[in-house]
Order: structure tokens, then C-alpha cells, then sequence
């Protein structure tokens, strides 16, 4: 996930990371130290670090199976158990 320049991330992580505010160490912080869920929607890993920032606000950094950092949310609240469209759930703690 690391390499020695920093995270490896997609265009579209950094892209996101920039719009959103987010800079890649607070990122790599939530892929080393966020609990990590699968995210069935999207077959990423999810590494939330719950109150993340400062302002108490939850980051979701998802990675893909090789490791590279494929997007990076700032969110109010994370859902664990949020539904897929049917019914199953989105997400599976590891």
C-alpha cells in the first residue's frame, strides 16, 4: 500500500483526496491504523478511522486487492451495517 514515494494512489484517489481536503498522511493514517471492512459494493477494502479529523468526522480510505488507494471519503458517520439493493450487506468486517 506504502511505497517508499508515499501511498500508491489511482488518479481517481488523487483527485478526490485534493477536492476533498485530504491529505495523503492523514490517508496512509487510515489505512495503518483504520479497521478494515470489505466493501462488497464496490470490492474494495474500507479502512475507517473512526473521528479521523479533527472535527470528529469518520475517514474511509478504500483500497483495491494490489493495495493502491482508490478513493478516500470524509464522512459525518459510517454505516456498518448498510444493505445492498438486495438486502445483503455491503459490508464485512475483516
Amino acid at each position: 500500500i506504502a511505497t517508499q514515494k508515499g501511498l500508491d494512489l489511482s488518479k481517481h484517489a488523487t483527485e478526490r483526496l485534493a477536492q476533498r481536503g485530504i491529505t495523503p498522511k492523514t490517508a496512509e493514517k487510515a489505512i495503518q491504523q483504520g479497521q478494515q471492512i470489505t466493501d462488497l459494493k464496490h470490492g474494495t477494502t474500507s479502512h475507517v478511522l473512526q473521528g479521523g479529523f479533527a472535527s470528529g468526522k469518520t475517514l474511509d480510505a478504500a483500497t483495491n486487492a494490489a493495495g493502491k488507494v482508490t478513493t478516500a471519503v470524509r464522512k459525518t458517520k459510517f454505516n456498518p451495517n448498510a444493505k445492498l439493493p438486495d438486502g445483503t450487506p455491503r459490508y464485512i468486517p475483516q
